[in-house]
């Protein structure tokens, strides 16, 4: 966790150490969130990237690492119940849809009923699942269950077995109704918060939310909200010399 009065502080010192303007709470709360989900965002870049390489070298393998334990700051796991419980017998159907948490952001792994022992649930694109329909010999079963994301409805839909099925005895039975999903969750919205005292805006810890990126990213968070606040002045000098370091880091990281 990166303390977020601290970021402030630092944008504040560099952005006004030249008589550039005053970065308002309000401005930087906007540049800090993009800052954070710039950073965030770009982990899973990096990370495909790295994979793709072949003859991964010692490096690129610490990288690799280096990126998955500071994402699993962001590795969340919930018990989800079929949306049909509340509304319709689920038995009579084979496709059950799951709402997506409200802090979903990237799909990890699913499992069926509850915890990590379940049978894991195949996750295939939409054109994928409903191809899938068409034949008893890859439809979902309950030994072999098969999912979509539909982002835009947030929901899961899972196809498994259910009563109605008229195949063999064996791929009989009751659909899935709950499942565990394992997935990253989207960072917190930051927030600077004040108490305004007299014509200062002073710190309130109970007023804030610190960013959730792991403690190492506290330097680029202020390069990178430098290089939003250099956007917002004009200020084409503090912009590029945000960039340019912000580029160094990069590639000091992945040297």
């Amino acid at each position: 966790m990166v303390n977020i009065d601290n970021v402030y502080q630092k944008v504040l010192a560099i952005a006004n150490k030249e008589q550039r303007g005053y970065v308002t709470p309000q401005e930087f709360n906007l540049f800090a969130d993009q800052a954070q989900m710039d950073i965030f965002e770009q982990y899973f870049y990096d990370l495909s990237q790295f994979k793709r390489r072949p003859g991964i070298q010692q490096t690129e393998a610490d990288t690799v690492n280096t990126i998955n334990d500071k994402l699993s700051l962001f590795s969340k796991f919930e018990t989800l119940d079929s949306a049909y419980l509340s509304t319709v017998n689920p038995i009579r159907y084979q496709n059950q849809p799951f709402t997506l948490p409200n802090d979903f952001y990237r799909f990890q792994d699913a499992r069926s009923n509850t915890g990590y022992a379940g049978v894991a649930v195949e996750k295939l694109t939409k054109p994928e699942f409903f191809a899938a329909m068409t034949s008893p010999l890859t439809r979902g079963t309950n030994q072999r269950p098969i999912m979509y994301l539909e982002e835009e409805d947030r929901q899961i839909w899972v196809m498994s077995n259910n009563s109605y099925w008229d195949g063999p005895p064996e791929n009989s039975g009751q659909p899935i109704t709950k499942i565990t999903l394992q997935y990253f969750k989207k960072p917190s919205l930051v927030n600077w918060g004040y108490n305004v005292i007299g014509e200062n805006a002073l710190y309130d810890p109970n007023k804030s939310t610190n960013f959730e990126l792991h403690a190492s990213e506290e330097n680029n968070l202020v390069v990178k909200t430098l290089s939003l606040a250099g956007i917002s002045m004009k200020d084409a000098v503090l912009y590029q010399a945000a960039e340019q370091q912000d580029n160094k880091n990069i590639q000091q990281e992945k040297s």
